[in-house]
């Protein structure tokens, strides 16, 4: 491994983790425990590892299949398995495995109300089947990280069952957070087997994107503003405002050398953001002044025109979003306004929705008497558009207010309604109210 590369030198980190927790071990089951920050890392680990490029002497085979209840997962994950196998095959990636075709037939025979333990059994033969296949020395290992859990408690019993089935020669591997540890009490002192390995302290995760971000020329603009981006950052989590002060002074100055003005106007919201937790109001009015009058002089030019628009609408959008946290609720709503004025005169009518369904979260709990003028404004906008474009929007909170503040023909409102009910189902009004009850602080504090 190349000690210059931090994600090399992580990686191989873990592998020697590794080595140091099985050697001279007859483990059949493996727990990792990684803290959430470090899971991409983990991740590239088990990556190089399930390819012919990985150093440790076993074999890994990561499976992804959601865990929806243990009476479907073992059939899920046989179907899984053998699609990418059959893709692989297809592809000329792999050999011919002689049982492929008999576990084809038993998968396609198996009932679609088949016992959990029919699943299993199934799985456990296709597995010791598949490390026979594979043919290396070494343990097959199989790690079984579904992006969905509906159960923690059932996956763990579910786990303990396939792993009573299992051949030496085959390992279940999982991970688990080292703060919640869901699955500890399937890891006692009398399970010799079941091995936990922690990944903490092996690597500093913000280091590694640090060392990899401002690698590079240190006189170029771009190397400059990110490393006043991780310092302003560190600065800001240590509650040291004249840090975040001297960074985002000099994440300006690097940016304005740069001679790119939609690079300087960026520099210009990013500081602020980092103010929002010091409430420095002044600094971050000017910050955000400053940086939309940078923007606004590049719509005069054809080229620059649409990315402006973007960073403009960015920069009302913080405005309302601070003016709101500071209780200015009229001067938080004209932000978002203008952040829809924009928007609209441009074109961008979807993102145009989204300002104004903002404004209506912090209309409707302290300024409603401008309600109807914003659910009237922004209905008569959107409402022509095209289902689909409609329907990935945050257009029921305008709808909802719409229908509240007007007194409609009655064709006219069924008509509204039935169409918002295709598009967001018959709950649409109730979801809307939800969404009202709990929108974020910074619209409606």
């Amino acid at each position: 491994m190349n000690e210059h590369n931090p994600i090399a030198f992580a990686i191989s980190r873990l592998q020697e983790q590794w080595n140091r927790s099985v050697v001279d071990r007859a483990y059949k089951l493996v727990r990792w425990l990684v803290e959430k920050k470090d899971i991409d890392i983990f991740k590239g680990f088990l990556k190089l590892e399930s390819t012919p490029h990985g150093s440790l002497e076993e074999s890994f085979i990561v499976m992804l299949t959601p865990f929806e209840s243990s009476d479907s997962y073992g059939s899920a994950l046989l179907s899984d398995w053998l699609h990418i196998f059959g893709t692989d095959l297809e592809q000329g990636k792999v050999p011919d495995w002689v049982d492929y075709p008999d576990f084809k037939i038993r998968q396609a025979a198996l009932p679609a109300n088949a016992s959990e333990s029919d699943q299993i059994t199934l799985l456990a033969d296709m597995l010791h089947s598949f490390k026979r296949y594979e043919g290396k020395p070494a343990k097959m290992v199989v790690g079984l990280m579904p992006y969905a859990v509906t159960d923690h408690i059932q996956f763990a019993e579910w786990i303990l069952k396939l792993y009573r089935q299992l051949p030496e020669t085959v390992a279940l591997m999982l991970i688990d957070d080292p703060g919640a540890q869901q699955y500890d009490y399937l890891f006692g002192k009398n399970t010799p087997d079941r091995i936990s390995i922690k990944a903490e302290g092996l690597f500093d995760t913000g280091d590694i994107y640090r060392n990899l971000a401002t690698s590079g020329n240190p006189d170029d603009p771009q190397v400059m503003f990110r490393t006043c981006l991780f310092e302003m950052g560190a600065a800001a989590k240590a509650g040291r405002l004249s840090g975040v002060q001297e960074w985002g002074d000099k994440a300006l100055l690097a940016t304005q050398s740069s001679g790119n003005k939609l690079f300087w106007a960026s520099a210009h919201i990013v500081y602020a953001g980092f103010l929002f937790g010091f409430k420095e109001s002044e600094r971050i009015e000017k910050l955000l002044n400053n940086g939309l009058q940078i923007c606004e002089s590049m719509l005069d030019d054809e080229q620059a025109r649409l990315s402006a628009v973007g960073m403009i609408a960015q920069f009302h959008s913080y405005k309302g979003a601070y003016l709101s946290i500071l209780k200015k609720y009229k001067e938080s709503i004209a932000s978002f306004r203008a952040q829809a004025d924009i928007l609209e005169r441009y074109e961008q009518t979807v993102a145009a929705i989204g300002a104004y369904q903002n404004a209506l979260l912090v209309a409707g709990k302290h300024e409603r008497d401008l309600v109807k003028d914003l659910a009237d404004k922004g209905f008569l906008m959107a409402y022509p558009l095209e289902d689909e474009l409609l329907r990935t929007s945050g257009f029921p909170v305008i709808a909802y207010y719409y229908l509240q503040k007007n007194v409609l023909p009655e064709a006219e409102k069924k008509e509204i309604e039935q169409r918002m009910a295709w598009l967001y189902t018959e709950d649409w009004q109730r979801n809307a109210k939800k969404h009202l009850a709990v929108a974020p602080e910074e619209y409606v504090s």
